[in-house]
């Protein structure tokens, strides 16, 4: 079972805090509490823990941006002579970026990434609020080549 905490960002106009949260600490009223304590700050996000890691074991949470592989459509290899089928196999992979999101259909929710990239492949870059940017970055093709 994963482990169920958020991360939360405060903000008072000058200065951002970001604290990670788990759940039993919330309901222990520790939000509440630094809050009290830092009257001047008011909450700007709160994002859920995914139960994810990157390729570097770094915690994944929604409204992170990820860098990775994106996933590709696998070609018909009968349309396909030898040459086509080695330049696909020795192509340089199409570098995404991807915003962390929850998805939710009538059958179940999930975190989910737009466009799509290999997991196993993904790199934590910045999130969505500190780095906007990075999504824009993350429409083109970024083949650092």
């Amino acid at each position: 079972m994963r482990e169920i905490k958020f991360r939360i960002r405060f903000g008072n106009g000058k200065k951002v805090k970001t604290i990670i949260y788990p759940l039993n600490n919330i309901l222990q009223g520790q939000v509440k509490e630094f809050l009290d304590l830092n009257s001047d700050y008011k909450i700007l996000s709160t994002d859920e823990f995914t139960g994810l890691k990157d390729k570097n074991k770094k915690e994944i949470y929604e409204g992170d941006i990820l860098a990775g592989e994106a996933v590709e459509m696998m070609p018909d290899w009968s349309d396909m002579d030898a040459d086509d089928k080695e330049a696909y196999n020795n192509r340089k992979p199409n570098i995404k970026n991807s915003e962390v999101y929850w998805s939710e259909n009538e059958e179940f929710g999930r975190w989910d990434l737009s466009p799509e990239i290999h997991l196993e492949t993904a790199e934590v870059i910045g999130n969505i609020y500190e780095n906007p940017e990075l999504l824009k970055e993350g429409k083109n093709d970024n083949n650092n080549s």
